[in-house]
């Protein structure tokens, strides 16, 4: 709608007319109910985020890693936060898994060093999406994130091309 203007200015003495007075008034009713925005909202207003349309955006990051892994990789991806997020969910799979044995395959995700899941995903079966418990889920701007592919197990364990979905949730920001 753009920046709004006084249709009508009185000044003292002078008759004011009905009509002069609705538009006016209207216009301030019309721009109250509805037609407000960006350019009728000055820039350090600091609306909170439960008063916008939309508050909250979701965006997912698919990590893949293709290819065999024989040892534990730490870390296995890393990345920086551009932005504070809330951490919805982590996911892992793997296409291949050698389960020969007492061989374990575990995901974790580390915000500066620290684990932000309950536990590890235990990955057990080939082509099987297990999603993590998050315990951590406030993750600060610019902070370093890891992924960390541990391997355990009696015989040499494998594990082939591995798919890491992290889900957050960013709010507006002024």
């Amino acid at each position: 709608m753009g920046t709004i203007s006084k249709s009508f200015t009185f000044s003292t003495g002078a008759t004011i007319t009905a009509a002069e007075h609705n538009t006016n008034f209207d216009t301030l009713y019309n721009l109250v109910n509805g037609q407000i925005d960006n350019d009728n909202i000055k820039a350090s207003a600091a609306i909170a985020n439960s008063k916008l349309a939309n508050p909250n955006s979701y965006f997912t990051i698919p990590l893949n890693s293709d290819g065999q892994h024989a040892a534990t990789v730490d870390p296995l991806f890393t990345f920086q936060m551009p932005f504070a997020a809330t951490l919805v969910e982590v996911s892992a799979c793997a296409r291949d898994l050698d389960v020969a044995g007492t061989n374990t395959y575990t995901v974790d995700l580390e915000e500066a060093g620290t684990t932000v899941l309950s536990s590890a995903i235990s990955l057990v079966a080939d082509n099987t999406v297990v999603v993590g418990t998050v315990s951590d889920a406030t993750i600060a701007d610019n902070a370093k994130m890891e992924v960390v592919l541990t391997l355990a197990g009696n015989s040499t364990p494998t594990v082939d091309d591995i798919t890491v979905l992290l889900t957050f949730k960013v709010g507006h920001v002024a």
